[in-house]
């Protein structure tokens, strides 16, 4: 009996040495307020780096701005949260997002932004988390390194009353790359009091690491 408890015990262990610990590490924006995990495995990413807040006279200026790069740049995750302190956003842009004609227009300013290069492969709409997630691909260009490389991108924004929260993941289009993206964005997690409280009108960077 004792034999057979031991050789129940050395399999358990066996099995719990195979079990795949999980891949990345879970990275705190904003006091906390939003995090997502940045694989570890084809997205490796070197500490975030902080650019100045781009601050301008209209209502929608941005908080602050979160970037990580690999060693290379290849790999990139831009954070950006734009702010309304008068309460202009509350229930508006999703309500305008959801018209079939607006969703329309996103897709096509997207497009531009990328020089009516990118592709656009995917698109989901989740009503429940007030998300809009777009994958998209831009083939090689003209240009030397990782700039002119084709390019795997997903950018995923979510709508708060107060607050909108833009993700943009980017990296060389190969199939695990892929995988890693789709993963990343998935496990982006907002406190919904962030995204419904009252955005603070002081120019001063809100978000920490």
């Amino acid at each position: 009996m004792k034999n057979s408890a031991l050789l129940v015990l050395q399999i358990c262990l066996f099995a719990c040495s195979l079990t795949p610990k999980p891949v990345g590490k879970r990275v705190y924006l904003a006091k906390g307020n939003i995090s997502l995990i940045l694989p570890d495995s084809s997205l490796a990413y070197s500490k975030p780096l902080f650019f100045a807040p781009d601050y301008g006279p209209n209502p929608d200026y941005k908080e602050t701005g979160a970037h990580y790069f690999s060693p290379d740049s290849s790999i990139r995750v831009s954070v950006v949260v734009r702010a309304n302190p008068t309460g202009i956003l509350v229930g508006v842009p999703w309500k305008l997002l959801t018209n079939s004609k607006n969703i329309q227009q996103y897709k096509e300013e997207l497009i531009a932004k990328n020089h009516g290069l990118a592709i656009i492969e995917t698109q989901v709409t989740d009503s429940s988390t007030r998300r809009l997630t777009l994958t998209y691909r831009l083939p090689q260009q003209k240009e030397a390194g990782w700039r002119g490389q084709a390019s795997y991108n997903s950018a995923l924004t979510i709508y708060g009353d107060y607050r909108i929260i833009e993700l943009y993941f980017s990296a060389p289009d190969t199939e695990a790359n892929r995988k890693a993206i789709r993963a990343a964005s998935a496990s982006v997690i907002i406190n919904p009091n962030f995204l419904k409280a009252v955005a603070k009108p002081y120019l001063q960077r809100e978000y920490r690491d």
